[in-house]
């Protein structure tokens, strides 16, 4: 199941230049990782998908249910902890569950933050910069454009995929370029500031 509403001219994106919020999804990006409350990480996941949801992209339920639940399950199979329960020779603790749902947020909480930081308008400083911030850029193209694979004809369904991604329009208009304003910057400092005080709680 995809929950898919595309459009422009959100917030965020009107009032925080596309290099800084690249830069401030990585600083958040390593605020997930060292989060350890299984709450708090929760928050912070739902924090994202509310993002999606007002940035108007897509969300793919079916295939991160399937890789959280992959991620979890395959924790559980190193028991470490309290039994909680025991189907015949399986054994399922508290803390490989525990760990496991923390892996499974953290999974895919950063593969929707990606979908949220990575702009097509992305130029990152320096020679070397702008060549990451494109691929970025096309990785993530190819990514939303995984759909139009077809297993019967797969060499001809990736060159088209490759084709289309191509010639899609992300060449950047400097003049429209959305600049870092107060209120943005403000924003994102409070939310990332509040982020990493969490870690310690």
């Amino acid at each position: 199941m995809t929950v898919k509403n595309r459009g422009d001219g959100a917030w965020l994106y009107n009032n925080v230049s596309s290099p800084f919020l690249f830069l401030s999804g990585f600083l958040f990006a390593i605020a997930i990782i060292f989060q350890r409350n299984l709450i708090f990480k929760t928050v912070e996941f739902v924090i994202i998908l509310m993002l999606l949801i007002l940035l108007k992209k897509s969300i793919k339920l079916f295939i991160s249910t399937i890789l959280f639940l992959a991620i979890v399950f395959f924790n559980a199979l190193s028991p470490a902890g309290r039994v909680l329960y025991r189907i015949g020779r399986f054994v399922i603790t508290k803390d490989a569950l525990e760990l496991g749902i923390k892996k499974g947020l953290d999974i895919v909480s950063l593969f929707y933050l990606s979908k949220i930081i990575i702009r097509r308008d992305l130029i990152l400083p320096g020679k070397i910069g702008m060549v990451l911030g494109r691929a970025f850029v096309y990785l993530n193209l190819l990514f939303e454009n995984r759909e139009k694979l077809d297993i019967r004809e797969p060499i001809k369904s990736i060159d088209q995929i490759m084709l289309d991604v191509y010639n899609s329009s992300i060449v950047v208009n400097k003049r429209n370029s959305s600049r870092t304003t107060v209120k943005g910057a403000l924003v994102l400092f409070f939310f990332l500031s509040t982020s990493f005080l969490i870690i310690f709680f």
